[in-house]
């Protein structure tokens, strides 16, 4: 079941990717994943596992910004996310949206045993897959207008890619 919540942010996210596409920025198209899914292929296999993130964005370069909005998830489908991002090549971060910190400090402590696991088996550095997820607490309220959550949203892509935000 989808919340207000999640409905709402999602919207923002997909209206924030459009409005950066527009203004010549890096992304050069904005999707939902229910209906545009991120394919997770391997090159001497038949099977495509489909990853259908809330929203994402590609960027020009063809790497990927996906995001999850985390209202009720379980710490199961937070794993799942985690994994199916890092699968993808092109996926070069994702962003995973809590709303409260209680949410956001679980979720942080997931995605750290997840990593730190992937990192150990794969013999990656772990600061190398740290740097393609992000956790951010994206509190809306009623009353909180849409920009600040559009505000909040931009701050959190330019930390993740600041090469995001810059016009050609």
């Amino acid at each position: 079941m989808v919340t207000e919540y999640h409905e709402r942010i999602q919207r923002i996210i997909l209206d924030l990717g459009k409005d950066l596409m527009e203004n010549g920025n890096t992304v050069k198209k904005v999707r939902q994943g229910s209906s545009r899914p991120i394919h997770i292929n391997h090159p001497t296999k038949d099977k495509n596992i489909l990853y259908k993130p809330d929203a994402y964005y590609e960027r020009k370069d063809g790497r990927i910004i996906a995001f999850e909005v985390l209202d009720s998830q379980s710490c199961e489908k937070t794993i799942a996310d985690v994994t199916r991002s890092i699968l993808n090549p092109n996926v070069r971060h994702l962003c995973l949206i809590t709303k409260d910190d209680r949410s956001r400090n679980e979720v942080v402590k997931t995605c750290d045993v997840v990593l730190s696991s992937i990192a150990d088996s794969a013999d990656v550095p772990k600061e190398e897959l740290l740097q393609s997820v992000s956790v951010v607490k994206v509190t809306v309220t009623k009353s909180k207008k849409r920009k600040e959550v559009e505000k909040l949203l931009s701050i959190a892509l330019t930390d993740l890619s600041p090469s995001i935000m810059r016009k050609k």
